[in-house]
């Protein structure tokens, strides 16, 4: 049975590929896919999975990643005013933070989460959380 950590970090998983080809010169397109992705991947978490954190009274870092989560945003945004230009170093810190990010939520973040809910309330979440991703 999926559970809340296996589909976020599946996600983690074609989020990553998305970034991963935007190549030196990535176009408008592309860029746009992946900040609509990003937007809706941190929605989901921001909304559902930090939530839960926050009502079992298990804050960690989440602040923390609620700003990375803006500073991620902001490097696309960024990546696309720069498209004319080079934006390759726009580029290569936005995957250094993604990578760090994930990192952090894939192998501890999520495994937590997973042993602070009852199992009821792990069903519910994912649940929430399949019916308000956009794809």
């Amino acid at each position: 049975m999926e559970d809340v950590k296996t589909f976020m970090t599946k996600d983690h998983k074609r989020l990553n590929k998305s970034l991963m080809s935007l190549g030196e010169t990535p176009s408008e397109k592309n860029i746009d896919n992946l900040r609509l992705n990003l937007k809706n991947h941190f929605e989901v978490e921001e909304k559902f999975i930090f939530k839960a954190f926050i009502t079992a009274n298990e804050i960690y870092d989440i602040f923390k990643l609620i700003d990375e989560h803006k500073e991620m945003i902001s490097l696309v945004d960024e990546i696309k005013k720069e498209l004319q230009s080079n934006p390759s170093e726009k580029i290569k810190e936005l995957k250094k933070i993604n990578s760090a990010h994930i990192k952090y939520e894939d192998e501890f973040l999520y495994p937590k989460l997973e042993n602070i809910l009852a199992n009821n309330h792990k069903k519910e979440l994912l649940s929430e959380i399949k019916k308000n991703r956009k794809r």
